[in-house]
C-alpha cells in the first residue's frame, strides 16, 4: 500500500507539473512514422508506428470463392473483408503461449474490422476478397488503433480507393 500511494503521488506531481511519466509535455503526441509498402512480394503493406507501438499490416487480394463462410443459428452468411489481429507475447517484453489467438486478438481484429467497413469498397465495385493480418512487433499504446492506421495504410499500396 505505501508503494502504491508513492506512484501516485510521484505522478500526480509529474501531471501537475506538466510532463509526462515518459518525461513528454502534456500537450505533446508520440512520435509517428508509416512506411507503405515495406514488403516488396505483397498486394499491399505497410509499417505503422507510434512511439514504441509498432504494426506490420500485409493485404491479401483473393477471388470472391475465397470469402469466409459463417454458419449460426439464424443461417449461413459470408464475409468478403476479414481483418485478422495478432499479438505475440514478444511484443510486450514477455514469454507466454503461441497458438490460437485468444479473445484480446479476436476483440481487436473485430474492432479494426468495424473501423474499416464504411472504407472497404463494395462488392460491385471491387470484386474481390480483401484480408488484412496485422501483426503487432512491439506494444506501448493502443495497439489495435495501430493495426488500423496500418491497415488503412497497406490498402492503400494494394491500389484500392478508401
Amino acid at each position: 500500500m505505501a508503494v502504491d500511494e508513492v506512484i501516485k503521488k510521484y505522478f500526480r506531481a509529474q501531471t501537475l507539473s506538466g510532463t509526462r511519466f515518459d518525461k513528454r509535455a502534456i500537450d505533446e503526441v508520440r512520435p509517428l512514422e508509416i512506411e507503405p509498402g515495406l514488403l516488396p512480394c505483397t498486394h499491399g503493406s505497410a509499417l505503422f508506428q507510434r512511439g514504441l507501438t509498432q504494426a506490420l499490416t500485409v493485404t491479401t487480394l483473393s477471388s470472391l470463392a475465397d470469402k469466409q463462410y459463417l454458419q449460426d443459428s439464424l443461417g449461413e452468411t459470408t464475409k468478403r473483408y476479414i481483418h485478422y489481429y495478432s499479438a505475440m507475447p514478444f511484443s510486450t517484453g514477455q514469454t507466454g503461449r503461441v497458438g490460437r489467438p485468444g479473445r484480446r486478438e479476436v476483440g481487436h481484429g473485430a474492432l479494426a474490422e468495424k473501423a474499416l467497413i464504411p472504407v472497404i469498397p463494395s462488392q460491385e465495385e471491387f470484386p474481390y476478397t480483401i484480408i488484412l493480418t496485422s501483426e503487432v512487433l512491439s506494444q506501448n499504446g493502443s495497439s489495435s488503433m495501430a493495426s488500423t492506421c496500418g491497415s488503412t495504410m497497406s490498402l492503400m499500396d494494394a491500389f484500392l480507393s478508401v
